[in-house]
């Protein structure tokens, strides 16, 4: 997987850019989760990504469950800004209650 971290010009903000392998690719279209760890990129971010890939959403929700995460909210994690206080994946990503 690439990782780069980058200024972006256009926006004023930091970007990072995430490059997927074949390797990747293939994990992924197996079912399997692409996990990253953000602080291997930007020391001192402490964050965790994990990226699915499913034929739809709902599939995705339904391979969490199955592993037994309560994918109903997704509650707030230490550090984070309130605004992200809890996420109701029912009503799509980035809408914050």
């Amino acid at each position: 997987m690439l990782k780069i971290l980058c200024h972006n010009d256009e926006t004023k903000r930091p970007l990072l850019i995430l490059g997927l392998s074949e390797i990747n690719l293939l994990k992924l279209a197996q079912g399997n989760p692409v996990p990253i760890k953000v602080d291997d990129v930007v020391p001192g971010v402490a964050l965790d990504v994990l990226i699915m890939g499913g034929k739809t959403e709902q599939a995705m929700l339904d391979e969490f469950k199955k592993m037994g995460w309560d994918m109903d909210r997704v509650p707030r994690g230490e550090g984070l800004p309130s605004e992200l206080e809890h996420i109701d994946i029912r009503e799509g990503p980035h809408e914050a209650h």
